[in-house]
């Protein structure tokens, strides 16, 4: 769960997400607002899993593709280009996992409130 934010990913490879949406972190395409029923966070595919932090969240799906959003800069799921996961976390500084072949791979996450945006620096 992020810091005022949760998601959910169902057995069938739906997301859900809910709470605070100061930042963009439920990805539902806009900024501000609370839900407080959790809504439909439209990625294709299935996803394997999802996780959030602070005011970002990811999700994977079973093709191992990463998908990034929040801190205020991303509203919706982006897909990020060269990686695949087969895990992935979330703190309030970084994207983490484990890529499918078993290498530790990291992103920093720009600082709130200094013009941050996600920055991946490299694999």
């Amino acid at each position: 769960a992020g810091r005022f934010h949760s998601t959910a990913t169902t057995t069938d490879g739906k997301l859900f997400a809910w709470g605070d949406n100061a930042s963009g972190q439920l990805g539902l395409g806009r900024v501000g607002g609370v839900s407080t029923t959790a809504a439909a966070v439209s990625i294709g595919g299935s996803l394997a899993a999802s996780c959030s932090a602070h005011v970002a969240t990811a999700c994977i799906n079973f093709a191992g593709e990463l998908w990034v959003w929040g801190f205020g800069d991303a509203c919706s799921p982006q897909r990020v280009s060269g990686v695949k996961l087969r895990e992935v976390h979330v703190t309030s500084s970084l994207f983490c996992g484990v890529t499918l072949d078993g290498t530790v791979w990291t992103r920093s996450i720009g600082p709130p409130g200094a013009g941050a945006h996600l920055v991946y620096d490299g694999p």
